[in-house]
């Protein structure tokens, strides 16, 4: 369990009155283990300075991601069957991919987040709710996802009157996992302002393919922009989100190398901000400039300005999506595959991906397909800058890592977004690797 610092039994039982709750005294659930986690609870990253870094299994040299890092890599190893984690910007999917596991992040207020966190942890709170973020499952294969999401969904009448509590709708699951349903399914291969990587790419390229052999309406889905909805994820997380608050979470303490960006970007004062951007912008660092700006505190007299530009953003994106009658988005979980130990915070924004469900408020889940190959241990950017760079070395020696994609679907498609995923992992067999 992800939020709780060490206490008594009583306390933390006394704790789990949402979605673990519900697992474990309902439904005949037996926790194992509470698993490794960042600093605030939140980063690419899953380290700290109690317990230290958690290591990927695949590389000890590289990261499992985060925040839910710890528990990706207790079921990457073999060590744990089923987790439960959180995501607010890609916790949940992020280690997932970097692990070679599967995870899903449900729709917005269908898990609950009730008994989650204790009065201590309000920035943890804030960002869950802020960001439209959930717990949900890490597991072996999608079936094991389904297991909780059936023993989780519709279960919180009696604890959380802010939960949607339709059950788990085995119909449609079943439907389009026994091919009576065929999808239609938009992909995004890469982003213009965060590019992937050519292993990603080419991965969420031979997906699209497979599925279209399979029956299923395949088409190219273009996304204008894609920096606007970056940068007000970005605003979540930076403004009202965990990060806003890490200087005073960490009060003295060293920052933990992955946090370096982030700490850096806060303990700047306002004015050196639009300095150090005005900077960034004459010496080629637009990227960076642009996650300076995106720091900025904003004002209150602003805040109705800036809550209609987020709701146009998702306007544009619903009507587009809707129009042409799609069920899911493929796209990439992150730019590249896990990083070195405490190289995150070198490559910039890599929430790109993972942070637009979280921002239009979509479920969304992780497929791991295959193994980078020895000709993809490269990455090409037309931007020549810090990210860049950092993503190049990030991407060098990859050879036998992980890949996933992600599986995006509309609120409350949950059901259809995970038999999507249970297709996927049906053709590419990935949990049948011997490693």
């Amino acid at each position: 369990f992800f939020f709780f610092k060490q206490k008594t039994a009583y306390e933390i039982s006394a704790c789990l009155v949402g979605s673990e709750m519900c697992i474990r005294d309902r439904k005949g659930g037996i926790p194992l283990a509470k698993s490794n986690i960042p600093v605030c609870c939140g980063g690419l990253e899953s380290g700290n300075r109690i317990f230290g870094d958690v290591k990927n299994p695949w590389d000890k040299t590289r990261t499992p991601g985060g925040s839910s890092g710890g528990e990706a890599a207790l079921i990457s190893a073999k060590c744990s069957v089923l987790g439960i984690g959180s995501d607010d910007g890609g916790s949940l999917r992020v280690p997932a991919a970097f692990t070679g596991v599967y995870s899903f992040m449900p729709s917005f207020n269908r898990t609950s987040l009730y008994g989650t966190f204790d009065g201590k942890q309000r920035i943890a709170r804030r960002g869950m709710i802020t960001t439209g973020g959930a717990l949900g499952p890490i597991g072996r294969n999608t079936t094991d996802l389904k297991l909780v999401l059936e023993n989780v969904f519709g279960e919180f009448t009696r604890t959380d009157f802010y939960v949607n509590n339709e059950k788990f709708n085995k119909q449609v699951y079943e439907q389009i996992v026994s091919g009576k349903r065929k999808l239609k399914v938009a992909v995004l291969a890469n982003d213009e302002f965060m590019e992937a990587a050519p292993a990603i790419q080419n991965t969420v390229k031979e997906v699209a393919e497979a599925l279209k052999r399979d029956g299923h309406v395949v088409e190219d889905f273009f996304i204008k922009d894609t920096r606007d909805y970056l940068y007000y994820f970005l605003q979540m997380i930076f403004t009202n989100g965990p990060a806003g608050d890490i200087l005073d979470v960490l009060d003295d303490e060293y920052p933990h190398p992955s946090l370096w960006l982030t700490v850096n970007v806060h303990a700047i004062p306002q004015f050196l901000k639009r300095f150090a951007k005005l900077v960034m912008g004459m010496i080629g660092e637009k990227r960076m400039q642009f996650l300076m700006d995106s720091s900025f505190e904003k004002l209150i007299s602003r805040y109705s300005e800036i809550a209609d530009q987020k709701e146009n953003l998702r306007e544009v994106f619903n009507k587009e999506f809707r129009s042409k009658g799609y069920d899911i988005l493929l796209l990439p979980c992150c730019p590249c595959v896990a990083p070195q130990l405490g190289m995150t915070g070198d490559a910039g924004p890599i929430v790109n991906f993972v942070g637009l469900a979280n921002f239009m408020q979509y479920c969304g889940g992780s497929v791991p397909i295959r193994l980078v190959r020895g000709d993809e241990q490269s990455y090409t950017s037309k931007w020549k800058d810090q990210i860049s760079e950092a993503l190049e070395k990030i991407m060098k020696k990859t050879e036998g890592l992980p890949i996933g994609v992600q599986v995006m679907a509309p609120p409350m498609q949950d059901e259809v977004c995970l038999g999507a995923m249970k297709v996927i992992e049906n053709i590419f067999k990935f949990y049948e690797l011997k490693f």
